[in-house]
């Protein structure tokens, strides 16, 4: 497995394994993205801050960078913004999946002032369409 691969493996348990513990009720949101948009780009951008930032400084003069101001960093320059879900929000939305889960992201993008999100180009909504019937087969030509 190349080392990348297992450095985003590594953030991505360490991520699941400490969202529960979170004390706060803090998400990242951003218009027209999913909650599974959010979620990888917060993995990749967890990733990337903990394969190290860079920091310029002279001596102890200049900027300080660490692992969570290079993940904040990082998600505010894809656009997302950090919000303050109430704790009955961050209840359903952490006990939700699947279409529930993005319906009920979609209803808290809105709330916070954000476009919900779109489908994804060649997506479908509703339920999938029947298999086509085989073909014929033509009469002889004669």
């Amino acid at each position: 497995m190349p080392p990348l691969a297992a450095a985003r493996i590594a953030a991505l348990v360490a991520v699941t394994l400490l969202l529960p513990a979170c004390a706060n009720d803090r998400v990242w949101m951003r218009s027209g993205s999913s909650s599974g948009d959010a979620e990888i780009d917060e993995m990749n951008c967890t990733a990337e801050a903990a394969g190290g930032g860079v920091s310029v400084s002279i001596g102890d003069v200049g900027p300080k960078t660490d692992a969570t101001s290079n993940r904040s960093a990082c998600l505010r320059a894809k656009g997302y913004r950090l919000k303050e879900l109430t704790a009955d929000e961050a209840a359903k939305l952490k006990s939700l999946g699947g279409v529930a889960r993005e319906t009920y992201w979609n209803e808290l993008l809105t709330k916070y002032g954000f476009a919900p999100a779109t489908e994804k180009p060649g997506a479908r909504s509703g339920p999938a369409l029947p298999p086509a019937p085989p073909a014929r087969p033509s009469a002889p030509a004669q």
